[in-house]
């Protein structure tokens, strides 16, 4: 099956220490920028899904993607559960494209012990959740995916 829209995935490096890949691709790309429907990112840990953040420089347009990524949500509660928008926020990555026009989008987990282990010699793979984990990444796949096909795209109203 091929979506509607091109969905490209790009792993970033250095969030922590000044955002170099980010800031990378924001100049090497930066003739497709108009080009780009929404940044999403996942950037909490391998935990069970909470909530989708969602940020957009115009708020009539961050308004609309709140709506419809509810209604993407709705269709994974039974599969993932419950899940909130969580709107004018978005991921660390997926923030730097709201300037450039671009919608940001980020997968929060429920991370109760997130900072327990995180950037520990204790945070190694064998803490994560599988299932937890699986959760996430349908999240993360079904909404991409979502709104690769979706009539319009994220944040505009159908007419």
């Amino acid at each position: 099956m091929r979506p509607r829209r091109t969905i490209r995935m790009v792993l970033w490096t250095n969030e922590e220490n000044g955002f170099a890949g980010v800031k990378s691709y924001l100049v090497d790309h930066a003739d497709e920028l108009p080009l780009h429907v929404v940044a999403m990112e996942a950037d909490a840990g391998g935990f069970a899904p909470d909530m989708l953040a969602v940020k957009h420089q115009d708020p009539a347009v961050q308004a609309v993607a709140q709506e419809q990524l509810s209604a993407i949500i709705r269709l994974l509660v039974d599969k993932v559960g419950p899940m909130s928008i969580w709107p004018g926020a978005s991921a660390p990555d997926a923030s730097k494209f709201v300037p450039e026009g671009v919608m940001a989008v980020g997968l929060h987990t429920w991370r109760e012990h997130y900072f327990d282990i995180h950037h520990t010699h204790a945070d190694t793979v064998d803490k994560v959740d599988p299932e937890e984990l699986t959760r996430s990444a349908a999240v993360m796949a079904a909404t991409a995916w979502v709104m690769a096909e979706m009539p319009t795209l994220l944040g505009v109203t159908v007419p």
